[in-house]
């Protein structure tokens, strides 16, 4: 996943410009964003993953199959009428397409869940594993205890031959019982191995998932530091600038008070998604900071570049619309912005960036200031 999570920009609405575009580049725009949900299937499938029931290749084809559909208007998976790659006459199923997307995304969850009740059958095994393994050594010790205490009896017996008969057949189990713990081990090793790589991927993909905030998808606070920190140590290595937007949503008590708060859930994802479209590089990190605050890295840049792309970050926001029951809602921010400092350090940067925000309310809210 890249540092700014890629969101889906047609999710947030059109951000409109002062005044409205011609039908040629309306229906332009129109093209671009289907061409734009038809690589977005695309990478999605290429980028699948073997779940329970759904191979990642079944899962790559029905994507490309949608793909299809959205693209040229083919018919859908599972269509029984008009076989797969063929022409239905320009409709789209938009609800299929979308029913397909969420119940895969279900379906992925789902998975994540089972591989933590997996893991917790795999540290059992372990620990089982573990235990036979101090069983056996101790079975092991007894073995050749016996034998020394064969070879200590032929040593008092005063006969060269019973006792060069000993030390031989002492020779002879210490070479098998090393032998045989050597392959014991080397069978252990191997299992557990196994096992610490499965867990190993599972951790991961638990890791990953829980990085994410559930509601807008970008990236929450505890990633947040580590990235901050991480900037922190570019710019002392390697003196490259980087900037810390900070950004609250304007009022938004009152926007859940008078829409809901189902109203309000989407006001913050469409916000997410507006972010993710004014800061589209690679390198930008985006974070929902808390509540309805969130937080973005902008790195290799100076002040006066985050100037410039803070004051574009207020238009476009001004310029949603966001409809709720035929209700278009006003959406506006306040937004702080820092360069970092040489002495700083993650908690001194935050602080920073949060008296520039504080500044933005205290002085009037829908604008932006620096520290």
């Amino acid at each position: 996943m890249s540092s700014s999570l890629p969101a889906s920009q047609g999710s947030f609405g059109a951000v409109e410009t002062e005044e409205p575009l011609p039908p040629a580049e309306n229906a332009d725009n129109l093209d671009m964003a289907v061409d734009t949900l038809g690589a977005v299937l695309r990478v999605y499938g290429q980028n699948a993953f073997d779940l329970n029931d759904i191979p990642a290749n079944t899962i790559k084809a029905l994507c490309e199959q949608w793909a299809l559909h959205a693209l040229y208007a083919a018919a859908p998976p599972n269509c029984g009428e008009t076989a797969p790659g063929i022409p239905t006459g320009g409709k789209r199923d938009w609800s299929g397409l979308r029913a397909f997307f969420a119940q895969h995304r279900r379906k992925e969850q789902e998975y994540v869940a089972r591989s933590f009740s997996g893991m917790q059958q795999i540290v059992r095994t372990f620990i089982h594993e573990l235990n036979r393994s101090l069983i056996g050594e101790q079975h092991t010790d007894s073995r050749m205890q016996a034998q020394l205490e064969r070879l200590e009896t032929a040593a008092q017996t005063h006969s060269i031959d019973a006792l060069k008969l000993e030390v031989f057949s002492t020779i002879t189990t210490l070479t098998r019982l090393m032998e045989e713990r050597k392959q014991a081990q080397q069978r252990q090793i191997e299992s557990l191995y196994a096992q610490i790589q499965e867990l190993g991927c599972q951790l991961e993909e638990a890791r990953q998932v829980s990085n994410l905030d559930p509601l807008t998808q970008l990236y929450n606070r505890k990633s947040l530091d580590s990235q901050l920190a991480l900037a922190l140590d570019i710019r002392s290595v390697f003196g490259e600038p980087a900037c810390l937007f900070l950004i609250d949503a304007d009022h938004f008590k009152s926007i859940n008070d008078n829409y809901g708060h189902a109203a309000g859930d989407m006001v913050l994802k469409k916000l997410a998604d507006c972010l993710a479209y004014t800061f589209p590089r690679k390198g930008d990190f985006i974070a929902r900071y808390g509540g309805e605050e969130f937080a973005i890295l902008f790195r290799d840049a100076s002040l006066k570049e985050g100037r410039q792309i803070g004051e574009r970050l207020l238009r476009a926001v001004r310029a949603l619309r966001i409809e709720h029951d035929g209700k278009v809602i006003p959406i506006t921010v306040s937004v702080g912005v820092s360069e970092a400092l040489p002495n700083d350090t993650p908690v001194t940067w935050l602080e920073r960036a949060d008296r520039a925000l504080y500044s933005a309310k205290q002085r009037g809210r829908n604008r932006m200031e620096e520290r």
